[in-house]
């Protein structure tokens, strides 16, 4: 039995079946999965450097801007934008019909939110780089944002297409809480969000917010029995490969039936 890994969980609300394909209206519901070469290990898009992990951010992140297969950009959660003559500031009128996954509103004070985040040194992201032109991010009114450079930039409107510069709720962002590890506190305004985490131990020890999240089902893989008797309602144990016991959490670590299941708290390390 093979446990499928964050990546091909992370949907859940998209079905891609030869049926949805024919359909002319897309129907809400079913499961996207898709196979990668290593398991992503941060879906915080302004702070992941890894191309697999890019590949699911972009199903519930979105950008700025959108880019064409030709090269060119479109509008996107920007329905439009203006460039001054001297290239220096960027104007975007943006769509006021988009909510972030936890309820809320994207709006321009939301853009500002994210560009301030990314930029501040404290949060030390890997996005900072193309923003080094970006001298500041002004709220003109509730639905257009300017973006103030101090030299021109050819690369700005780039930046502003990518992934790594996607929207993230302000919410989340002020509480810095899920956004390596992913699940319901991961919210974007993209198309696929998480009802299932699949905790795996190089992900899961991110963020110790797992080990407060509710509303959100935990699919834990690991062997800190501590953390599965603290969050598990019903225990899997196996070993090489092999299934050898299951039940529920309180019964499976107060009286173990399984030989492999009685070791396993002997071999914890003692302090």
């Amino acid at each position: 039995m093979s446990l499928p890994t964050l990546s091909k969980v992370l949907a859940g609300v998209l079905l891609l079946g030869a049926p949805a394909l024919a359909a002319e209206t897309p129907v809400p519901g079913g499961h996207l999965t898709w196979g990668v070469t290593t398991e992503p290990v941060c879906f915080d898009p302004h702070r992941s450097s890894q191309q697999n992990a890019f590949i699911a951010i972009c199903h519930y992140i979105d950008s700025l801007v959108g880019k064409r297969a030709d090269g060119s950009y479109s509008p996107w959660l920007a329905r439009s934008w203006t460039v001054s003559p001297d290239g220096r500031e960027y104007s975007f009128a943006l769509r006021e019909d988009v909510r972030f996954h936890d309820g809320e509103v994207f709006d321009a004070a939301a853009v500002k939110a994210n560009f301030d985040h990314v930029r501040d040194p404290r949060n030390t992201t890997n996005t900072a780089r193309p923003l080094l032109s970006l001298d500041r991010v002004e709220v003109v009114s509730p639905y257009v944002v300017k973006f103030v450079l101090n030299r021109r930039d050819s690369g700005f409107l780039e930046a502003t297409s990518s992934v790594k510069l996607g929207l993230i709720s302000p919410k989340r962002l002020a509480s810095g809480e899920g956004l390596c590890s992913g699940g319901a506190r991961r919210a974007g305004t993209g198309p696929l969000s998480s009802r299932l985490i699949v905790c795996d131990e190089p992900v899961s020890a991110l963020d110790i917010g797992v080990q407060a999240r509710r509303g959100t089902a935990l699919l834990l893989i690991s062997h800190d029995l501590a953390v599965v008797n603290d969050l598990a309602d019903r225990v899997l144990v196996f070993q090489a490969g092999k299934l050898v016991e299951q039940g529920a959490a309180e019964t499976v670590f107060a009286t173990p039936r399984h030989a492999y299941t009685r070791e396993l708290p002997a071999a914890l390390p003692r302090i």
